[in-house]
């Protein structure tokens, strides 16, 4: 409830159905199951000459700030939101 109120969003499913987007949940513990919608995760690598990268940053910020002068370019990898809807 307390993630709802912050403004993520909430899906909800009955037993074992498919979870299904909840704009505005009513809160019906005693027959529904509620969860915050997982976000993808990203990341961001920096590449380097002859195919290195460095660690995994989660802002590009970090990965500016991590970056040596030789950096190619900074990739954003982003995870396949896909997954999700098969899990739980």
């Amino acid at each position: 409830m307390q993630a709802a109120e912050a403004g993520a969003k909430i899906r909800f499913r009955s037993g074992c159905s498919e979870w299904e987007p909840c704009a505005h949940p009513l809160w019906e513990w005693g027959s529904l199951d509620y969860e915050v919608v997982p976000e993808p995760l990203v990341i961001w690598l920096n590449e380097y000459p002859d195919r290195e990268f460095s660690l995994a940053y989660l802002s590009l910020a970090a990965a500016d700030a991590a970056a040596a002068s030789c950096r190619i370019r900074c990739i954003r990898f982003v995870e396949d939101s896909a997954a999700f809807n098969m899990e739980s």
